[in-house]
């Protein structure tokens, strides 16, 4: 990471069949008001006809500060999201301090997958988004709490 910069770019890593978690009404859709924070998120729904997919991904993996991991059973399964996205983030953290966030959306073998049984996640205690957080309210507390510590993420990559 670059030290001292003025946005703090967030890469959302998930599996395709989890793109209701990328709608305003729901998770980054609460998150959207971090925005005004200078945080840019980033996911694959950004790339336009004609780009080269797998080079956008790599270059926006190289510029992220934060990784938003949205782990389902689907995200594990998927051959691009571990081998190819994780794989680099976690040489990333090793390297450049790259921070990975990881968010459990649905029940999944998580505790198999070594990076993930060892990074603290949300929500905590081996629960998930799907089948804990079901109704309206816990939910919006429980994407509270996550805006609150991405925010504090944020000074810490902003450097204060």
């Amino acid at each position: 990471m670059s030290g001292r910069q003025s946005t703090v770019r967030v890469f959302v890593s998930y599996s395709h069949q989890d793109t209701k978690y990328l709608e305003n009404n729901s998770l980054l859709g609460f998150l959207s008001g971090l925005k005004r924070d200078n945080f840019e998120f980033w996911d694959d729904r950004s790339i336009r006809a004609g780009d080269l997919w797998d080079d956008v991904i790599k270059a926006e993996i190289e510029k992220a500060d934060i990784v938003l991991a949205l782990v389902s059973q689907g995200f594990l399964n998927s051959r691009y999201c571990t081998e190819v996205e994780m794989r680099r983030f976690l040489e990333r953290r090793r390297s450049a301090g790259l921070i990975i966030f990881p968010i459990i959306i649905s029940p999944c073998n998580w505790e198999s997958h070594q990076w993930l049984a060892a990074t603290q996640f949300e929500p905590r205690g081996g629960k998930s988004i799907e089948r804990h957080y079901k109704d309206r309210g816990s939910r919006a507390e429980l994407f509270l709490r996550i805006y609150q510590q991405l925010e504090e993420l944020g000074h810490v990559v902003k450097g204060g």
